[in-house]
């Protein structure tokens, strides 16, 4: 009686991963377009700032400003109202808004890290797993004793076993040292001599 239940959270759980690793890729192409965008922008601006500032005849209105405006509220949709907006995300759109030359100016060197931060912070949920770059072998950088700060707690009290034996899972189906690396049974499962 209990397998359709199992198979239901099992089903839930790989679809929320899967969304959750989609979701992080486009923002991370969102994030990668913003800045080369953002870049050339600023590079085709003349350095030298007219004055005065609000003069409506120097606002920029190209298809990379265009491209900038489409970008953010793509990346706005998908954030949706329930990631919180610590950066700069009003002045961000009061530059796009204005969009002269120091507007654009503001937002690559102010608005957009800014904004960025909330970006990524997004792409992670508490309970998932931090990035661990192919390069580093975890069995040697546990072994060399490791003293700097966690960047992200760990918030062990909403791990039960289930959850925690998905976070290992997790963690090693992305180590290239471990092939077919499935779960075979039930959290707690009972052993052959019943225990």
């Amino acid at each position: 009686m209990e397998e359709p239940e199992h198979q239901l959270a099992e089903y839930r759980y790989r679809l929320t991963k899967q969304r959750r690793r989609v979701t992080r890729q486009r923002l991370e192409q969102l994030v990668a377009e913003a800045d080369t965008t953002l870049l050339s922008i600023v590079a085709e601006l003349s350095p030298v700032v007219e004055y005065p500032p609000n003069n409506s005849k120097s606002k920029i209105d190209t298809l990379l400003t265009a491209l900038v405006g489409e970008l953010v509220r793509e990346t706005e949709r998908i954030l949706g109202d329930t990631v919180e907006r610590r950066g700069r995300w009003g002045d961000l759109y009061r530059h796009m808004h204005f969009s002269q030359p120091h507007d654009w100016r503001e937002i690559l060197e102010y608005d957009w890290p800014s904004v960025k931060s909330d970006i990524e912070a997004a792409g992670f949920d508490d309970s998932d797993p931090l990035p661990i770059p192919a390069d580093i072998d975890l069995g040697s950088a546990v072994a060399s004793d490791p003293t700097a700060a966690v960047s992200t707690p760990l918030a062990w009290e909403n791990l039960d076993a289930d959850r925690f034996e998905r976070l290992l899972l997790d963690l090693l189906q992305q180590q290239p040292e471990f092939a077919n690396v499935t779960w075979l049974t039930t959290v707690n499962a009972r052993t052959e001599e019943g225990t």
